[in-house]
């Protein structure tokens, strides 16, 4: 199954964050999102991605390859070794066993599943930062008796 145009920039912006050792909500920044929450509608899909997103994205890492994000490649980079690296780099969830790990009676997991389980993966990870950053926002206004405590 192949990758929607907003999960192939979710995974983009993870990398250049990563790389640059930054957060999502910085590179969006970059870009010209100046907040957090604009981002993570595109990203997610709930917006429609702007024409040139994919191109401002680009131009932040000469490594990163536009043709990746506007779906007509599946490397997401230029150069073979700087996708190993990306790769190499990705977090994987603490103790649980890599997803294409052999053991007797497993299941061998395509390519292209494995990749839609990092992209998912991905998504979940950017929905939860945006929903500690709601909570944090909503303790500050309560904090300051801006809203009303609903509990």
């Amino acid at each position: 199954m192949e990758l929607t145009n907003a999960e192939r920039a979710h995974y983009i912006v993870r990398y250049l964050a990563k790389k640059k050792g930054i957060t999502q909500a910085q590179v969006g920044k970059l870009i010209g999102y100046s907040n957090k929450s604009a981002l993570s509608a595109v990203l997610s899909g709930k917006r429609v991605m702007p024409k040139k997103f994919g191109a401002k994205l680009a131009s932040l890492d000469p490594e990163v390859n536009p043709a990746f994000l506007d779906g007509t490649s599946n490397e997401p980079l230029r150069s073979v070794d700087a996708s190993i690296k990306l790769e190499e780099e990705q977090e994987t969830p603490a103790p649980t066993p890599q997803i294409n790990e052999l053991r007797p009676g497993s299941i061998i997991i395509p390519p292209e599943l494995a990749q839609m389980i990092t992209a998912l993966s991905l998504t979940i990870q950017s929905q939860q930062e945006t929903i500690r950053a709601q909570h944090e926002t909503i303790r500050r206004l309560t904090e300051k008796g801006e809203i009303a405590n609903a509990g």
